[in-house]
């Protein structure tokens, strides 16, 4: 399976705006009945908990909430074949769903625990571990995506301030000018609505990124032949640079001079046996981010204002960081009687978010720009950082913080 979320990211401006997520503030429609505190356009999986969410602050009870669902709502049932579509979700998602009620559907269901993991460099000796030897810690959960998006779909049914309507397909936005002017919606059936405030994961999952070209013949391969492909791309022998060997050996004894932690115990992934029939999917790859999070009346959230490769894993989970984020932030407008698309407070919202999202960004575009070549002195270059980062465990202990927000 290949898998990486795709288009450009949303782009604030006065005429149309795309993406899944938008969150429209506060406007007043000379129709009562159209308008809205708060609308989300865009459900899926990070919209839906975002509307959930805010339906469930109580100091937001007595807002009006509309979700807009572009596609038409199914009936969720969980098969028994697990999907090809998941999500590594974060300890900081894993709260916001529990603060929601959503864990406890995924977990009478199924999940998978990650305890330990283990990366490495398939032409040097370099690896890093995150996770105790003794599988105590949680490094993240595995989710299916149609399996979360269940979970926080019955929760948001229970909220009462909360309408959800499906197949809303926005035809486009009338943006506020002035602090006071309201946001306008017309759908492409023709319905227009107002509001204060417009809010635009014993069976393994693989990803598997490489080129267009080479992602349409693994596709075209039998299962047999691309089980092959799969396993020598795994656990096959590489060639390697004696001099890359050499320098990190050698760094290796220079680190346990100072008594830095750099043993480890290798673990190889298992050979892989066989795959599901029809779980092979393909996906874009993309990266985009908006210079801006927010206007007057308006919030991006998730991938409405950023894309990044699922290297690490995170573009899901920055997303659901900006729901927790921007659910305390209207959470403290509200409190303070301010007025829900206050300037203030969603400039606080923004500059957060993109003080988080920014670094981790950059940091994991440009750990997919440095593995993407066998250039010598760039392979010596990222063992090198490799070796070090393992053996500081301050620095581990940075990077699982930044990537558990």
């Amino acid at each position: 399976m290949f898998k990486i979320p795709l288009t450009k990211a949303a782009r604030l401006n006065s005429v149309v705006l795309k993406g899944p997520r938008l969150v429209l503030l506060r406007a007043i429609a000379q129709d009562a009945t159209k308008h809205y505190d708060i609308i989300i356009a865009g459900g899926g999986m990070v919209g839906t908990t975002l509307a959930c969410t805010l339906g469930k602050n109580q100091i937001l009870s007595n807002k009006k909430l509309l979700l807009l669902e572009g596609s038409k709502i199914k009936q969720q049932s969980i098969s028994d074949k697990y999907s090809n579509r998941v999500v590594s979700i974060n300890l900081g998602t894993h709260k916001l769903l529990n603060d929601i009620g959503a864990w406890s559907f995924i977990a009478k269901n199924r999940f998978a625990t990650v305890r330990r993991m283990q990366v490495w460099d398939a032409l040097s000796d370099s690896s890093i571990t995150f996770g105790s030897s003794e599988h105590t810690d949680t490094v993240s959960y595995i989710v299916e995506n149609d399996l979360l998006l269940a979970a926080v779909s019955e929760e948001a049914k229970k909220c009462n301030n909360l309408s959800i309507m499906d197949g809303a397909k926005v035809k486009n936005y009338q943006l506020p000018i002035a602090q006071d002017d309201v946001v306008g919606i017309t759908l492409e059936n023709g319905e227009c609505f107002t509001c204060d405030l417009l809010l635009t994961e014993e069976l393994s999952s693989l990803v598997w990124s490489t080129t267009p070209d080479e992602a349409k013949r693994l596709l075209s391969l039998t299962n047999q032949d691309f089980v092959a492909e799969l396993n020598t791309a795994i656990s096959g022998t590489f060639s390697r640079s004696s001099l890359v060997l050499q320098a990190t050996s050698a760094f290796d004894t220079f680190l346990r001079m100072f008594n830095c932690s750099v043993d480890q115990v290798r673990a190889y992934p298992p050979k892989v046996q066989d795959i599901d029939s029809g779980s092979r999917a393909a996906f874009p790859l993309g990266f985009g981010h908006s210079s801006q999070y927010i206007r007057q009346g308006v919030a991006l959230v998730g991938d409405a204002a950023h894309r990044i490769h699922p290297l690490a894993g995170q573009g899901v989970n920055l997303g659901f960081g900006d729901v927790a984020c921007l659910n305390k932030i209207l959470g403290d407008a509200v409190y303070s009687a301010s007025a829900i698309s206050n300037m203030d407070y969603l400039k606080g919202y923004e500059s957060e978010r993109q003080k988080h999202n920014v670094p981790t960004m950059l940091a994991v575009e440009a750990l997919h720009r440095l593995y993407n070549t066998k250039f010598t002195p760039i392979v010596l270059l990222r063992s090198l950082g490799l070796q070090t980062t393992h053996a500081l465990e301050p620095i581990k202990r940075a990077i699982r913080n930044q990537a558990a927000v």
